[in-house]
């Protein structure tokens, strides 16, 4: 600003030739005082003009073209270093103009002597100091009849403007060099019209495009976000309206196809009017950063000899699904014997052993988390677990496996496992916890022989809890009476005359309702109370007997059922004696059933007990007949009464079961030629009864004609003295309907599970126990369980199961209980606190999956039993022994 005035006012001043102008006005005066007033006006404005041009770095000239006489002012003289002398010629002048620049100046000048004006920068050596300097001359031709006769002009001194500018230029570069080398892609772009202005030459590298054609592509960036991270980084571009700097890792895809992983920072610009108008950002090609780091992430959480997932990595993954308080189940293995091979055959061998298992092990667990937890130990976790059928099911999957042998190196080995397994929650409700269970059972299968599972489970289940009650009650039960006797009736089959009945002891128990000798017998073996339950059981029996001979009733033998223990205490024999005569009933009435554990190496004094007991009058039966050892020898040395064939081989009689028939026939031959009693225990179905019919088995005991009942109703059938025989039906009678909603039968049982809630409106904490659903509808639904548990009692339980993903807790009441056969029962279960969200959520899936089986379509994610009944809850019982 200040230098335009300067000008300006520098060229308003040479318009005309000003001295000479004043000059004339002074020559042409006669009044000294005049002239002497003009000079001193002349001296001001020269000062004035001169103080102007040092303030603008300027200085006047001018130039008569015709005269070839050059003058100049002061300033002009100090800024050029020319000498200070009245006249200066052009060649004076043009010697101080800089080589490279002289033939454009001497032309411009040529140029301005013919009339035109000019504005011209140009360097010279100043005249003084030979430095160079960078100087903008201005000219103006002034003109006098039609032709150029004098040039006036002035000259900036730009020297520190233009050393400015190449400094800014040098650092402007030095910038741009940097940028340009620096490993990553440097940018600059205007917010409002997206448009790039400036790119660092790194971008090349980093999306390998040219640099103009991203220049010349506003949302080449934008195209090649990757599209799964495009959402997220669009998100993330409204930070920047609320001045924050973004921070990102994202991909982008190349048109070739290639992937790269970027590191993003942007930072917005804010004008003077704090309006965003300036992005600038950094991007790095992180790519090999990222392999580098998932390499490293690897490592951290994988074992390097078997790839498989570390202990590290395995903490992590019990801490997160504790935090999702779902139930699963943990295995935890140990490979048996690993230590031998490692003194036998070598570390690198023991290396591959690992190698080759950890190979089989994860085969095996599918979908299922498997990790090498440390040296020869590893673990699999099992997570959505529905039942825990599904833990001991993979666990017998992998230890049959293991019988295979394969080849290290150039040995054949056959090297197995010992797996312990716990449960979330049921164990443990931390990582720690329920990693010492599991290992605590993995070293009980190690002393139970190796190559076993066992479970050590700190919450009881309900049989446990069963057990310990009914064990807690049970002397108690004796001296308060709560033991009851029922009755089934033996039955002649081809009459149907009731010829005897066997005693059966039940349980009236507060909390579980009528509980069966198969829950309690053991129990009062291992606590030596069987004897006293026996005694009981007979002297109950003769008492009864007592009171129908009393009552006129007729009087039938009753089998009673005698432990091998009570023969082995003295006084048995007499015991039995003197209890019929107290009672005077004749000891024929009495059927003693003794089954294969009587038999031992110490067999004369059984014997001897037991032919005192036929000279007494008492009657023989051995039970069980046909299982295990056979009784040949025994029956050699000993002449029993009667046999029992049991119902291992009653239940399966077929037309198809050829071997099965021959053995049953086989047994009664040789009892018919030893003249002893046969009875067909077990008989259920029509098909059964007609056989043992047909082989002249006269005595029939079985559900076809009526299971063990109370003593009134016992009573009420001796009185009438037959049952109906059986008759073959084409028509299985129909079940009575006790829901109002449609049941969805499943075309195979899903595994449950089952808990109590509450005894006697005590809350309790128990593990659930497993159970098959057959059916279920809107209230409720019929199940399977090995538990024999009461109908009407104090118990209150809840039940689990998963249908298409989906967990379904619901409480529920038994309503009705039939026997299945093999000591496993039906329950009926309404749902009493089911509300009508519920039910309608209930109701969904269960039309989803009436419309998959409509289509005959798969039911997914549904817990359905793939083998038999029977042998599901056999293994089941099995492994509650073991953990009991």
């Amino acid at each position: 600003m200040k230098e335009n005035q300067s000008r300006n006012f520098i060229k308003n001043l040479f318009k005309r030739s000003d001295k000479e102008i004043y000059y004339k006005e002074m020559t042409s005066s006669t009044d000294s005082h005049l002239f002497d007033e003009l000079n001193r006006k002349l001296s001001i404005y020269e000062r004035q003009r001169n103080h102007f041009e040092k303030i603008a770095q300027s200085g006047a000239w001018e130039y008569y073209i015709d005269k070839d006489q050059f003058l100049c002012s002061d300033s002009f003289i100090e800024l050029s270093g020319l000498p200070s002398i009245n006249k200066i010629s052009l060649d004076t002048l043009f010697k101080l103009i800089h080589a490279e620049d002289y033939e454009e100046t001497y032309n411009t000048f040529e140029k301005a002597c013919n009339g035109t004006d000019f504005s011209i920068t140009f360097r010279i050596y100043h005249g003084n100091t030979n430095e160079i300097r960078y100087i903008q001359a201005q000219g103006e031709v002034l003109w006098m009849h039609n032709q150029p006769y004098k040039i006036i002009g002035v000259i900036l001194d730009q020297t520190d403007k233009k050393l400015l500018e190449v400094q800014l230029k040098n650092t402007l570069h030095t910038y741009e060099h940097i940028l340009n080398h620096i490993n990553a892609a440097i940018w600059m772009k205007d917010f409002e019209t997206n448009s790039i202005n400036f790119i660092s030459k790194k971008t090349e590298e980093i999306f390998e495009m040219d640099l103009n054609d991203i220049y010349s592509n506003d949302s080449v960036w934008e195209s090649i976000i990757h599209p799964e991270d495009k959402e997220k980084v669009f998100q993330n571009q409204q930070l920047l309206r609320n001045k924050q700097t973004i921070y990102q890792q994202y991909r982008i895809q190349l048109p070739t196809g290639k992937v790269k992983w970027v590191y993003d920072q942007t930072i917005p610009y804010f004008n003077e009017n704090d309006q965003l108008s300036k992005l600038f950002g950094v991007l790095v090609d992180i790519t090999k950063e990222k392999q580098l780091q998932d390499e490293l992430n690897y490592l951290a959480t994988h074992d390097r000899l078997t790839t498989l997932p570390n202990q590290h990595y395995a903490m992590t993954k019990l801490e997160k699904l504790i935090k999702k308080k779902k139930p699963f189940g943990l295995l935890y293995f140990d490979i048996d014997r690993l230590s031998a091979i490692n003194q036998a055959l070598g570390y690198q061998t023991g290396d591959e052993v690992i190698k080759t298992l950890a190979q089989k092990l994860k085969h095996h667990a599918g979908f299922h988390f498997i990790s090498r937890f440390n040296s020869n130990d590893f673990i699999l976790i099992m997570d959505n677990l529905t039942y825990k059928e599904q833990a001991y099911d993979l666990s017998n999957q992998i230890i049959d496996s293991m019988q295979d042998p394969f080849t290290v190196n150039i040995y054949e080995l056959i090297v197995t496992v010992s797996i312990g397994v716990s449960f979330f929650p049921d164990d443990a409700d931390n990582s720690i916890s329920l990693l010492e269970q599991a290992h605590k059972a993995m070293q009980k299968a190690k002393k139970l022989g190796k190559n076993n599972y066992q479970t050590l489970s700190n919450k009881e289940t309900i049989s446990s809890y069963k057990q310990f009650i009914l064990e807690r009650d049970m002397r108690k039960a004796l001296q308060n009476n709560e033991f009851e006797l029922y009755y089934q009736p033996v039955i002649h089959s081809k009459t149907g005359v009731i010829e005897g009945a066997e005693a059966l002891i039940r349980w009236n128990h507060e909390d579980w309702g009528i509980v069966s000798p198969h829950d309690f017998i053991p129990l009062a073996i291992d606590n030596h109370l069987i004897n006293q339950i026996g005694d009981w059981v007979i002297k109950q029996v003769i008492q009864q007997l007592a009171t129908w001979k009393n009552e006129n009733i007729t009087l039938r033998p009753i089998a009673i059922n005698i432990t091998p223990a009570r023969f082995y205490e003295k006084g048995f024999y007499d015991f039995l004696k003197n209890t019929l005569e107290t009672h005077q009933i004749p000891a024929k009435y009495i059927n003693l059933e003794i089954n294969k554990h009587l038999v031992t190496e110490d067999n004369n004094s059984i014997l001897q007990v037991l032919n005192q007991l036929k000279e007494l009058g008492i009657k023989i039966t051995v039970d069980d007949f046909g299982v295990g050892y056979s009784f040949l020898e025994f029956l050699l040395e000993f002449k029993c009464d009667t046999i029992k064939i049991d119902k291992t081989f009653t239940q399966h009689v077929s037309k198809a079961d050829s071997t099965n028939q021959a053995i049953i026939t086989s047994i009664l031959n040789l009892a018919k030629e030893l003249n002893i009693e046969v009875v067909a225990e077990g008989i259920e179905t029509y098909e059964q009864y007609k056989f043992f019919k047909q082989k002249d088995c006269n005595l029939i005991q079985g559900f076809i004609f009526s299971k063990p009942v109370p003593l009134k109703t016992y009573e009420a059938m001796s009185n009438t003295g037959f049952l109906a025989l059986p008759r073959p039906s084409s028509k299985k009678r129909p079940e009575k309907e006790r829901r109002k909603y449609h049941r969805f039968a499943f075309h195979s049982s899903i595994i449950g599970e089952m808990h109590i809630t509450k005894v006697n409106k005590k809350e309790i904490e128990l593990a659930g126990t497993s159970v098959l659903i057959e059916n279920i509808s809107l209230e409720g639904i019929k199940l399977m369980s090995y538990l024999d548990l009461p109908i009407q009692s104090q118990l209150q339980f809840k039940f689990t199961f998963r249908l298409m993903n989906e967990t379904f807790v619901f409480r529920g009441k038994f309503v009705w209980k039939e026997e299945a056969g093999g000591n496993i029962f039906y329950y009926g279960i309404h749902f009493y606190d089911i509300d009508e969200q519920q039910k309608d959520h209930l109701a969904k899936y269960l039309n989803k999956m009436a419309v998959l089986e409509k289509n005959k379509e798969k039911i997914e994610y549904t817990s359905f039993l793939d083998k038999s009944p029977f042998l599901f809850f056999d293994r089941i019982k099995k492994n509650v022994k073991n953990t009991n």
